[in-house]
C-alpha cells in the first residue's frame, strides 16, 4: 500500500509540475507540417459489433485512403492452442496494408489495444508464474520471427500502456521484464526498427517507457466514464501534452513521441457498446466532439495521431445509417 502511495504521490508531483509550465506558458503549438492520421484497427472488435471484419478493413485503407495503421496480434487467437500457431488473420491484415501503400505499427505481446488488455489463451491462464513468463518470451519470439519479414512493418509495439495498473484485466508487469521484450523484439530484427512503448497521457508521468523504447505513443482522452464520477471531462490544455512531451524528449532522449490513441468513440458507462443506447453514447461522444478532439489535437503540435474507434465509425455506418463519424475522416485523409 505504501509503495502504491508513493508512486502515486510522484505521478502526481509531475503532473502538477507540467500544469505549472502550461499555464504560466499556454500557447498554441500547431504545427506548419501536416498531420499524418492512422487508426488502430481491431479484427476482435469489429466481430465484437457485428461486422464483417475483412470488410470494415477494406474500407478503412480504400475509403478513408488511411496509410498508417496499428494493428494489434491478439495472444488468444494466434496461439488458441499452446505451441500452435495461426498467424493468417494478422498476416492477411498486414498484405492488405502493403497493397495500398499502408504502413503498420504492430502491437505484439499478451497486452495490446482493446478491452480487456491482455488476450491471454485459457491455457496460459493456467500457468504458474515462472511457465508463464516462459511463454511470454516464446510469443514475443515467434511474433518477431514471423513478421520481420514484412518490410510495411515500420515499428514494433512492446505490449499496450504496461505501466497502467488501473485499466486493464492484466498480470502486473515490471520494467526488468519490458526490458527484456525490447531486447528480445531488437535482437531479432535484422533491419533493427524502432520499438514503441505506450502510455496513458493523463494517468501517467510517461518516464519508464521513455528510458526503455525509441519511440513513445500517449493516448489522449478528453471523456471519459467512471462509477464515482460519471463522465468526466479532462480540464487540460493542448499545451500540457505538449510540454510533457518536449520535457521528456529533453531529459531521456526518446527519439519520437506520437499520439497513439486519440479519442473518437464513446466511453460507455460500465458496460459494452452494444448493451448502450446510441443516446448515451453521444452524451460522451457525438459528432460535434470528435470535431472538438480533431481541432484540439492540432493544437498539441504532434504530426502523427491515431484515431481510436474506427470500426465505431463503420458500424455506426452500415448498422445505424449515420456515416457523419466516417465521413468527417473521410475528409480529413484527403
Amino acid at each position: 500500500m505504501f509503495k502504491l502511495f508513493k508512486r502515486s504521490f510522484k505521478t502526481a508531483l509531475f503532473i502538477l509540475f507540467i500544469f505549472i509550465i502550461v499555464f504560466v506558458y499556454m500557447k498554441d503549438f500547431t504545427s506548419d507540417k501536416p498531420i499524418r492520421w492512422g487508426v488502430t484497427f481491431s479484427s476482435l472488435y469489429a466481430k465484437e459489433l457485428g461486422l464483417n471484419w475483412k470488410q470494415t478493413y477494406v474500407a478503412i485503407l480504400e475509403e478513408l485512403k488511411i496509410k498508417k495503421i496499428r494493428i494489434p496480434v491478439y495472444w488468444s487467437s494466434v496461439e488458441n492452442l499452446p505451441n500452435v500457431y495461426d498467424w493468417q488473420e494478422v498476416d492477411w491484415q498486414i498484405a492488405e496494408a502493403q497493397k495500398h501503400g499502408a504502413e503498420v505499427i504492430l502491437a505484439i505481446g499478451p497486452r495490446v489495444p482493446r478491452w480487456p488488455e491482455c488476450h491471454i489463451p485459457l491455457w496460459a491462464q493456467k500457468l504458474n508464474s515462472e511457465a508463464y513468463e516462459k511463454s511470454v518470451v516464446k510469443l514475443y519470439t515467434e511474433t518477431v520471427n514471423h513478421f520481420k519479414v514484412y518490410s510495411n512493418i515500420t515499428v514494433w509495439q512492446v505490449s499496450n500502456e504496461p505501466f497502467l495498473k488501473s485499466f486493464g484485466k492484466c498480470p502486473e508487469v515490471s520494467s526488468e521484464q519490458i526490458v527484456s521484450y525490447v531486447k528480445i523484439v531488437k535482437s531479432l530484427d535484422t533491419k533493427q526498427r524502432p520499438v514503441m512503448l505506450t502510455e496513458s497521457g493523463e494517468l501517467s508521468t510517461w518516464i519508464k517507457s521513455a528510458k526503455l523504447a525509441d519511440y513513445l505513443g500517449s493516448s489522449l482522452y478528453r471523456t471519459v466514464w467512471n462509477q464515482y464520477f460519471g463522465y468526466w471531462r479532462y480540464p487540460l490544455p493542448p499545451a500540457f501534452y505538449r510540454y510533457h512531451a518536449d520535457l521528456v524528449q529533453k531529459i531521456f532522449g526518446v527519439q519520437k513521441i506520437v499520439i497513439s490513441e486519440l479519442q473518437a468513440e464513446p466511453w460507455p458507462p460500465g458496460k459494452h457498446i452494444l448493451l448502450t443506447d446510441l443516446e448515451e453514447q453521444f452524451k460522451s461522444f457525438d459528432l460535434e466532439r470528435l470535431q472538438k478532439n480533431i481541432s484540439y489535437v492540432k493544437k498539441t503540435g504532434f504530426t502523427e495521431v491515431y484515431l481510436w474507434g474506427v470500426e465505431w465509425w463503420y458500424w455506426l455506418k452500415v448498422i445505424h445509417n449515420h456515416p457523419e463519424f466516417w465521413n468527417i475522416v473521410k475528409n480529413l485523409s484527403k
